[in-house]
């Protein structure tokens, strides 16, 4: 397999994405990003304003969610999900709550941290990207 990741490191996102690519045991190189400055190039070179990307044998996933499912059928051991159905949709819907929902609102935390801490233009910059 011909695996890479490019991440912003403190992104749990990101880090989810390595977790896996770690507990399969898959080689895989990571390219850093870099919010701001690296925008423009992701933009060009990928299509996508955000990480993680992930390009899996030639093909960009550019969704953590997406690139998760995309090792889990690739290399399902060790497994990740259950088998159960009914299991695997309450997994499913764990993490959907996760990466959906408490994650925009740690962003929000986030940004009003930024703000407190002086770092207005940081701020403004996440607030007009995931607003």
């Amino acid at each position: 397999m011909n695996l890479e990741l490019i991440e912003l490191y403190p992104s749990p996102f990101s880090e989810r994405v390595r977790w896996v690519l770690e507990i399969k045991r898959l080689p895989y190189r990571r390219r850093s990003y870099q919010p701001l400055v690296g925008e423009a190039e992701l933009r060009e070179q990928t299509g996508q304003t955000t990480v993680p990307v992930f390009f899996a044998d030639g093909e960009l996933i550019g969704d953590s969610n997406a690139a998760v499912d995309w090792i889990e059928t690739h290399q399902p051991a060790p497994p990740l999900l259950p088998t159960d159905p009914t299991q695997r949709l309450q997994v499913r819907a764990v993490e959907l709550a996760a990466t959906e929902a408490l994650a925009p609102w740690a962003r929000l935390g986030f940004i009003g941290r930024a703000k407190a801490l002086d770092l207005q233009p940081l701020a403004d910059h996440f607030a007009t990207k995931y607003s």
